[in-house]
């Protein structure tokens, strides 16, 4: 099992959804489950309650690609990969396209936001080792080894895996398993006239669909307070996805120790306390607000070439502060603060 922290996830949730006011007829019918060490789960807004096979069509789904891409269960195919000594290797299918996406993203970024960052991940062992901070000499030979990597596609099952890397798919897998959710429900519910709407939610990273084209309010928590400090309305058919340095992490000295990892130094990143990004694709969402917490402002120029919009969060005094980075697609509820 990946290290999961129940309470936090409750008390930081950065993506919340507010009332939004079924249509006449219309209830919620939703079902929660523990995977990629999060709550995950779907909602249904519909006139009558959807058939458990849709529940289990869902759970099922998020249950084989956490199957797939677990970094730390011994079954899982990922951890498997992880420690495949030939360097052209047989690679599931399903695995090898969320692989070569997550390489798409490094090429994206300049290897800012990269796959190949494992070794890190097993280094610093955020959640499992307690306060712990390696030394600079154990980071700077770690970050030594992980140029020494590379990955390439060859083809829909094959890849060349040079120099031993270690792949984590964090930063992907649960906007992946999003866009695979909602293309296997989306002409099953198109036949459905009882079935109005529908959220996916794995753990902040969310898709949504309305029948009528309308859209969600989604709020995002204040990462370093209590209450709503954003809200914006989701379309239907998009995404959204946040990340930030508010879960798995520790404090020394004052200084906030996270998971989500800088390549570029081997440190926790500090380009922002958190990031929401809002996209067509979730798996889009999931890498960019990550690459967002890393770079900052600088996710500009990336979140306008994938088309998608950010907005970025970053601690000014004891004040947390908001800025809008790539392509305008949201609008803004009228309150207090909101851009």
């Amino acid at each position: 099992m990946r290290y999961f922290y129940r309470t936090i996830a409750i008390v930081l949730l950065i993506l919340a959804f507010l009332s939004q006011g079924c249509s006449k007829g219309e209830k919620v019918y939703s079902r929660e489950w523990v995977y990629f060490g999060t709550v995950v789960g779907i909602k249904f807004y519909a006139t009558q309650r959807p058939p458990d096979k849709l529940f289990d069509t869902v759970k099922r789904t998020y249950a084989y690609w956490d199957s797939l891409t677990d970094f730390y269960d011994r079954n899982s195919a990922l951890y498997k990969l992880n420690r495949e000594i030939e360097e052209t290797v047989v690679v599931d299918s399903n695995l090898a396209k969320l692989i070569c996406e997550a390489l798409r993203w490094k090429k994206l970024t300049h290897s800012k936001l990269t796959p190949l960052i494992g070794p890190l991940v097993r280094l610093w062992g955020i959640g499992k080792k307690g306060k712990y901070i390696p030394d600079k000499y154990k980071i700077d030979s770690v970050l030594s080894y992980i140029e020494t990597c590379y990955v390439k596609c060859i083809s829909d099952t094959m890849m060349v895996l040079h120099g031993r890397p270690v792949i984590d798919l964090s930063a992907y897998a649960k906007g992946w398993v999003v866009d695979r959710i909602y293309h296997e429900l989306l002409p099953i519910v198109r036949e459905r006239k009882d079935i109005r709407g529908f959220i996916i939610d794995a753990g902040r990273n969310l898709r949504v669909w309305r029948r009528d084209g309308g859209t969600y309010k989604i709020g995002i928590s204040n990462p370093r307070g209590k209450g709503i400090i954003k809200v914006f309305e989701l379309p239907s058919g998009m995404s959204c996805a946040s990340a930030g340095d508010y879960e798995q992490f520790f404090i020394v000295d004052g200084r906030r120790y996270h998971h989500i990892f800088d390549p570029m130094t081997g440190y926790p990143a500090s380009g922002a306390i958190a990031a929401t990004a809002i996209c067509v694709d979730g798996v889009d969402a999931d890498a960019l607000s990550t690459t967002a917490v890393v770079i900052g402002g600088d996710c500009d120029d990336v979140a306008k070439r994938v088309g998608c919009e950010v907005i970025l969060f970053e601690e000014v005094g004891k004040k947390v502060v908001s800025s809008l980075y790539g392509t305008r697609i949201v609008r803004f509820a009228s309150r207090e603060g909101e851009l």
